[in-house]
């Protein structure tokens, strides 16, 4: 509990340098481009219509809203892929700050894991739209989707910080984790239903990544509240990534000069 409030008095005292790192993020990622922020919630939308396009007359049979099904799960997955890509190196680009001044070092890890959830927040948007156009049925249990959102970002961002730290001794894992990333990707029924991977189905389970994408799309299209079990499950995976994340960083952080 003592190290738990020391992180929290870290943070609050760095709020501002927070703050300003997430900005930053946001106004580079976006310079010189003409519609800007818009394309957060454009891009997703021009992704899941080409993937519509593509694999609806395979996988949509059994599937209402097909489009919103799509959408969801590229959301989902953009919160979990930006989190972990963009933490991964937040480290190494913030060196130069690093070896002046003294700063927290989870700071720059956790930072680009809020630019992706503003990001994604963005992108909302659009499903929100999208919804609308569809004519899907809206309730007060869609906002629930703020849980496996939640649990989502937490997973991310406690791989983020074991990707950071490690990334720093081994610079080869950059390539290692876009590799695994996109076999991830495949992996988490993005644009298909669990069912067509038949006997093999239950594999999906010791999924992370769809545990969450599923959680989000059982509250938006068929108005089921996580239950008990789904929330303890979700916690229990943020909250053990989490531990080993910071764990990590914390036992390696001191010899992080030597590599810079």
């Amino acid at each position: 509990m003592t190290k738990i409030k020391a992180y929290l008095a870290d943070l609050y005292k760095f709020r501002f340098l927070l703050s300003e790192l997430v900005k930053r993020d946001l106004v580079v990622k976006y310079k010189r481009s003409i519609l800007g922020i818009l394309w957060s919630v454009l891009q997703p939308l021009f992704i899941m219509g080409v993937m519509v396009i593509i694999f609806s007359q395979v996988f949509n049979s059994s599937v209402p809203y097909y489009a919103i099904y799509v959408l969801i799960g590229k959301i989902m997955w953009d919160l979990f892929s930006q989190t972990t890509m963009y933490g991964m190196n937040s480290i190494l680009d913030g060196s130069n700050l690093i070896k002046k001044v003294y700063i927290p070092k989870y700071i720059f890890p956790l930072s680009k894991s809020l630019t992706a959830l503003v990001n994604v927040s963005l992108s909302s948007i659009g499903l929100f739209v999208l919804m609308i156009i569809l004519q899907v049925p809206f309730s007060l249990k869609m906002l629930g989707v703020v849980f496996p959102v939640a649990y989502m970002f937490l997973f991310g961002l406690g791989m983020a910080y074991i990707l950071a730290t490690f990334v720093v001794f081994f610079r080869d894992l950059n390539y290692l984790f876009e590799v695994l990333l996109s076999a991830w990707m495949y992996f988490s029924a993005i644009f298909y239903t669990p069912d067509i991977l038949g006997r093999f189905e239950y594999l999906l389970s010791f999924n992370p990544a769809f545990r969450f994408i599923d959680m989000f799309r059982n509250i938006v299209l068929y108005q089921q509240l996580p239950t008990l079990n789904d929330h303890l499950i979700g916690l229990a995976l943020g909250t053990v990534s989490m531990a080993l994340g910071l764990l990590a960083l914390k036992k390696n952080q001191d010899k992080f000069i030597l590599y810079f």
